[in-house]
């Protein structure tokens, strides 16, 4: 009977043990969450500007007459060969008011008589170089190939340092006019390789004078911004749960 009691006695401590005593099990599950993405967006935006405006345009002409006037005997061989004869340089030399005007040009017309023949018309930039004077006429021939030598130099020179406005070969069809943009010119040449004694018919200065104001206008323009976005995503987690040691027992 006492055997007995003890068993009895055992197996319901026993019991009690595994009825109350817990254990600690690990498992996975997928869970979703919500995470801020972040996305580039533009939007109008209106602002104001203040720029200068040409409101009006005032134009007119000024007649240019030549400062230095000449003419000689200088030629170049590719022009005794092209027409086999020699013809005369003539010199007109014009000055230019620098600044006077917003916006200003030259033009030259040829004369019909110096269209019909052989010529061509050569016009240099002189601002900074000055005008070439007429060549010396000194009385003695030894002083005369002296001088005209220096000046011929001097002739040569400042033509390498010119910059070429503009040319015109009246042997062709053209239409007897050269014009050049004058801004920043003080003072011209125009050397016409030429049989006609009068090949420039007239200089004239063609000017325009703009009226500026400053307006402020309306404008538009796209501005980016940063826009939040919750977007849905899916993680697996480890999660753990307590559990009695009998239901572990009979579950795994």
């Amino acid at each position: 009977m006492q055997r007995l009691n003890l068993f009895v006695g055992i197996l319901a401590a026993g019991t009690l043990i595994l009825t109350t005593s817990c254990v600690s099990k690990e498992y996975t599950v997928t869970e979703t969450y919500y995470e801020t993405e972040y996305r580039t967006e533009y939007k109008t935006q209106t602002y104001t500007e203040t720029k200068k405006v040409v409101v009006d345009t005032g134009e007119g002409k000024d007649t240019l007459m030549p400062k230095v006037k000449w003419y000689n005997r200088l030629y170049t061989i590719s022009l005794v060969e092209r027409w086999g004869t020699l013809p005369s340089t003539y010199y007109y030399g014009y000055e230019v008011d620098p600044g006077t005007h917003s916006r200003s040009e030259v033009t030259i017309t040829v004369t019909p008589g110096a269209q019909g023949q052989n010529g061509v018309i050569w016009v240099y930039d002189l601002t900074g170089l000055g005008q070439i004077a007429k060549a010396p006429t000194p009385w003695a021939k030894f002083s005369l190939e002296i001088g005209l030598a220096d000046w011929l130099d001097d002739y040569n020179e400042t033509l390498a340092s010119a910059a070429l406005l503009g040319s015109l070969f009246l042997d062709v069809e053209t239409d007897g006019c050269i014009t050049f943009d004058a801004d920043g010119i003080q003072e011209f040449a125009i050397l016409a390789e030429t049989y006609h004694s009068h090949s420039i018919s007239s200089v004239q200065l063609i000017w325009f004078d703009e009226v500026i104001e400053e307006q402020t206008v309306m404008k538009q323009r796209e501005v980016p911004y940063e826009v939040g976005v919750d977007v849905e995503k899916q993680r697996t987690v480890t999660k753990t749960k307590e559990l009695p040691f009998w239901e572990l027992l009979f579950t795994e």
